[in-house]
């Protein structure tokens, strides 16, 4: 049976019924706090509620559901905020979002990623970290003045932590605060955090357990990425931890022949910014299965592809100048995961959009994402020659239409496709490709950034979808 016509999962089915009621109860509950003449007993009123919920749901969701649970609750409450914005900052909705949230955050949440939470909610969110004890997998999104002491006393009750990620506004102070309480930590990304600087490296040391850790873009020099090096260097030779990742930037070739020499067996290598490092270095992490590149030359990495390029399942090309996909599909036969995301793509192959000889190298992918190529009939040919795709994500410009996703389908059936997200910036798409990918891709289960599409009658299509496509689920961003 078509993906598309399967029934729904009934915990999936129950999930949207709590959040159905509870974006209906919030909105009444703010409306009731809007008209109500006296202040006291209105929220004595919503305050009963938000304890009622809370009781409610943490007596009586199970533990096993408790992170789906969380999330989908939390993502509501931000639908809650984002259609009702108006209201939503007067201070008594406040204290109605904030009892929410506190009813939402289950005690047996085990992994809290806050990415997809509206930046309003995320401080409402902190304020209940200190309550998530049982968290060993935390990423963090936003930061304000007021919620790094948040944060800092938050952590400090997260002993089982074993994977922190806070990108972009992680501070010296948060990491202090992280290495003081949670000494079991195996995964550290604090990529493009410039307020973490060489006053994090006390802090950093304390880490005897990592197995990533991600530093790029950060405020970290070269000189205390060398001291970090060594001293993780001597704690994997006393078998206190295995690093197999590291993501750094403007590394110098010092710093990169320090970093193979001491870690040899490294799985996962992510650099930016890399055309002063001496890139030939890395041809000797021959188990080197993921490797991430960003702003720096595609000249510099043909040779280290020709090498290790058989053991790589993951490729990410992120800025890179001068691609050239046919050395990549030559040069990486069993690659699983590719992101492309450059203006300037090469293929060596100006017949690409008609041609039908396979990519042999291509024949393992399992996903594919693409951002903006210059050429938007390259996204066409390279769909059709992925036979095996589960997933696609991509962004497209003018001249990608329904002609295009049609000869596609016609070459490549996409048998396996289950996950698809497409965002236009200019592109001629209508519901026909919604209907052509639903209908003809017999394992799809999920379409991203329809509404990104303007297609004349989404909203019809979407309240009709749920009868004719209940398998799918159809998102418009």
């Amino acid at each position: 049976m078509p993906r598309y016509n399967q029934p729904v999962h009934l915990s999936k089915q129950a999930l949207d019924v709590v959040s159905r009621s509870i974006l209906n109860l919030g909105l009444n509950l703010a409306k009731s706090l809007e008209s109500s003449a006296s202040e006291d007993k209105s929220m004595a009123y919503v305050d009963e509620i938000c304890r009622y919920l809370r009781d409610l749901f943490h007596n009586k969701v199970c533990r096993v559901l408790a992170n789906e649970f969380t999330a989908t609750i939390l993502k509501c409450i931000h639908s809650l905020y984002c259609q009702n914005w108006q209201w939503m900052t007067e201070p008594r909705c406040e204290k109605m979002l904030q009892g929410l949230v506190e009813a939402a955050v289950h005690p047996d949440i085990t992994k809290l990623d806050l990415d997809p939470i509206v930046e309003y909610i995320v401080p409402k969110v902190y304020k209940k970290m200190s309550t998530m004890t049982n968290l060993t997998e935390l990423k963090l999104t936003y930061l304000n003045n007021e919620d790094e002491g948040l944060i800092v006393n938050g952590v400090k009750h997260l002993s089982s932590l074993k994977s922190f990620s806070f990108n972009v506004y992680c501070t010296d102070r948060i990491v202090q605060a992280l290495a003081d309480s949670c000494s079991q930590l195996k995964c550290f990304d604090v990529c493009s955090s410039k307020t973490v600087t060489d006053l994090s490296e006390p802090s950093i040391v304390k880490f005897r357990y990592l197995e990533e850790i991600n530093v790029s873009d950060t405020s970290l020099t070269n000189e205390c990425l060398s001291r970090l090096l060594n001293v993780l260097a001597e704690y994997e030779t006393k078998e206190f931890s295995i690093l197999n990742a590291f993501h750094g930037s403007n590394i110098s070739s010092e710093n990169l022949k320090l970093l193979v020499s001491k870690f040899p067996n490294l799985t996962q290598i992510g650099l930016k910014t890399f055309n002063q490092s001496n890139m030939s270095l890395l041809k000797n992490l021959k188990q080197m299965k993921i490797l991430r590149l960003e702003n720096g030359s595609f000249f510099l990495i043909q040779d280290l592809l020709d090498t290790i390029g058989s053991n790589l399942s993951f490729l990410e090309l992120m800025d890179i100048k001068d691609i050239d996909v046919n050395i990549v599909c030559n040069t990486c036969p069993n690659i699983q995961n590719l992101t492309i995301a450059s203006y300037e793509v090469y293929s060596n192959s100006p017949e690409y959009e008609i041609s039908d000889k396979s990519l042999y190298g291509f024949k393992s992918l399992k996903k594919l994402t693409v951002f903006e190529p210059e050429d938007p009939s390259f996204m066409g040919y390279l769909l059709s020659k992925c036979i095996n795709l589960k997933e696609v994500h991509m962004t497209v410009g003018p001249g990608f239409d329904d002609a295009m996703i049609k000869s596609v389908l016609k070459r490549n059936p996409l048998n396996n496709l289950e996950e698809f997200s497409l965002y236009s910036k200019g592109s001629n798409l209508t519901l026909n490709t919604l209907r052509n990918l639903v209908e003809h891709c017999p394992n799809l289960a999920v379409v991203r950034g329809i509404q990104s599409w303007k297609c004349t009658g989404l909203e019809e299509f979407l309240q009709q979808s749920t009868k004719l496509y209940p398998g799918v689920q159809l998102y418009r961003k």
